[in-house]
């Protein structure tokens, strides 16, 4: 049929917004992500100003329009920062556009059924600690960390991620329906990855923190996850459990404890005889790129707020220390609100050396290997060909010494818990 030119134009003006609005979307989904962690300034704010007053001053004819308007906002503040525009306006809720629709579920919908679920939550007991109560504060007001999807494996047994992981070295432990406890769950990802990588097991997710509990329950819900068993408590009363675990992963947990040794010597007492234990810790020699930065927020009394982070931000970017160029380059954690905070700026922290791990798990366990990729792997290897396992911490100790990086992201290694019995080899 014929176009009128009235016509044209309306189709060029909604074809402009469709445009507008998938590159502002992604946009601000994307500064969702990192939580709002850019600089504002003056200039931001008074555009802010400008788009609140529009919207307010709306005539609501054209729903195209409003969303623009509303996904710009987004891309600077959260909707829950404009709880004064949000009941005006139904597009939020009805809305066809995928990428606002998102940003309600994520900043709205979202935390409401967060806020139910955390009213379901069991309670292993009172959190008695001190330090242990600071920290759940912290995680309390920045759930770490907040993810949106991950990717499945699904094994019958979770033995497979275990042999993986400790190659070239190898175990036996054959049990069918085992249980396994994730202490200090944080956001559940670490649990769902453990429920979905052996689905014939029970997994216990434990942590301090009923806000990032909730964050994983309903990640795990829309999943359809139900082998996870969720509890808020402290690692310290892990004692409660009625029952032993077959595997306790605990990876960037222990670290964050008054008394780390206290919370690994809980752990193995609910550790069945062979079973088997991942654990993640900070290295001392790794995390000595942070030290010049905490003097600088020691001397800048720098708090955990957005005026503060900006001004710990901005002196790291404007800096040519080789350390600040360092962690720009290589720490995702510089460029997300709560994984600097956790990185910069936590409450507890308690660093390594491999001399330390050795005293942590004493004669108690074998050291069944670090997780590395076979990058790194093979160049143990090539250091000391006669240790076909990796597993000599004598040999990984040199390897530091010359690689300080080598642990950036932790020492991350499994641990198997000794026994009389003789039904267990390690080759």
């Amino acid at each position: 049929r014929m176009i009128a030119e009235e016509d044209y134009n309306e189709i060029d003006k909604n074809f402009e917004y469709t445009v507008l609005k998938n590159f502002i979307g992604s946009i601000a989904i994307q500064c969702h992500h990192n939580e709002y962690i850019w600089n504002l300034n003056e200039e931001d704010s008074i555009n802010i100003d400008k788009i609140v007053k529009s919207l307010n001053n709306h005539n609501q004819t054209n729903q195209a329009e409003i969303e623009v308007l509303v996904l710009t906002l987004t891309t600077v503040k959260s909707l829950k920062d404009f709880k004064e525009i949000i009941p005006n306006f139904n597009v939020l809720k009805n809305t066809q556009d995928e990428k606002l629709l998102k940003i309600f579920n994520y900043q709205i919908s979202d935390p409401q059924k967060e806020g139910e679920i955390k009213k379901t939550i069991k309670n292993l007991g009172k959190i008695k600690n001190l330090t242990s109560k600071k920290v759940q504060k912290q995680y309390e007001s920045n759930p770490y960390p907040r993810w949106d999807n991950m990717p499945v494996n699904k094994h019958d047994h979770y033995n497979y991620i275990v042999q993986t992981e400790i190659s070239p070295n190898t175990f036996i432990y054959e049990k069918e329906k085992t249980k396994i406890l994730i202490a200090g769950c944080g956001t559940g990802r670490h649990a769902i990855n453990a429920a979905m990588s052996s689905q014939r097991s029970k997994v216990t997710a434990l942590d301090l923190s009923a806000d990032s509990l909730a964050y994983g329950i309903r990640k795990a819900n829309e999943m359809g996850i139900s082998n996870i068993e969720w509890f808020q408590g402290d690692i310290l009363e892990v004692e409660k459990f009625d029952y032993n675990f077959d595997y306790i992963e605990s990876s960037g947990v222990l670290h964050h404890m008054e008394n780390p040794s206290k919370g690994f010597d809980a752990l193995m007492k609910k550790l069945e005889p062979n079973g088997l234990m991942k654990i993640g810790l900070y290295s001392s020699s790794s995390k000595r790129r942070l030290n010049n930065l905490k003097e600088y927020i020691k001397n800048n009394n720098i708090k955990r707020n957005k005026k503060d982070i900006d001004k710990l931000r901005n002196y790291i970017k404007n800096s040519d220390d080789e350390d600040c160029l360092f962690l720009k380059k290589y720490i995702a954690d510089f460029f997300i609100t709560s994984e600097i905070i956790d990185l910069l700026l936590h409450e507890q922290e308690v660093f390594f050396t491999i001399p330390d791990l050795k005293k942590l798990f004493k004669n108690e366990f074998n050291f069944l290997g670090f997780i590395f990729e076979n990058r790194e792997k093979k160049y143990y290897q090539s250091q000391f060909p006669n240790d076909r396992n990796h597993t000599n911490l004598d040999n990984w100790e040199i390897i530091e010494s010359k690689n300080p990086d080598l642990f950036r992201r932790m020492y991350q290694f499994w641990l198997q818990k000794k026994m009389k019995s003789t039904n267990i080899s390690i080759t």
